[in-house]
């Protein structure tokens, strides 16, 4: 079994943050500030499974986090996950609940299947996160 704790952020909020002279096309347009603090945390435990099961707070929401993650996978490497949300903070209080979660699973996801060093970066685009903060 995969186990992933991550911190909580404190969400300060996007900020319109063009490159040097104006904004052009393909360049982000906004980034995040925001600051880490280690509690409350986000827990998130996977192992693999005979078929896809999800439990736990917000547990439909980390399903959707890891369908999104599998499908970005090659076909050969997708297989069903137990996946288990152990703590989570309530969802919509600044903590970046979404994102914290979305990057959890991913990682446990990755870890489980092998890839012990992918990036965030990488975990992110996999789970539809950081599109508009970065």
């Amino acid at each position: 079994m995969v186990r992933v704790v991550a911190p909580s952020r404190l969400h300060f909020g996007l900020f319109h943050v063009p490159a040097a002279g104006d904004h052009r096309p393909g360049e982000r347009a906004f980034g995040g500030v925001g600051l880490m603090i280690d509690t409350p945390s986000t827990i998130v435990a996977a192992e693999p499974a005979d078929s896809w099961r999800f439990e736990g707070m917000l547990a439909s929401r980390a399903q959707a986090f890891a369908m999104r993650f599998i499908q970005a996978l090659p076909e050969d490497q997708r297989r069903p996950f137990q996946v288990l949300v152990e703590r989570c903070p309530p969802e919509h209080t600044g903590l970046g609940v979404g994102t914290q979660l979305g990057l959890a699973v991913g990682k446990a996801l990755s870890v489980a299947l092998g890839e012990t060093d992918v990036t965030s970066q990488v975990i992110a685009g996999r789970v539809g996160r950081g599109e508009r903060s970065a």
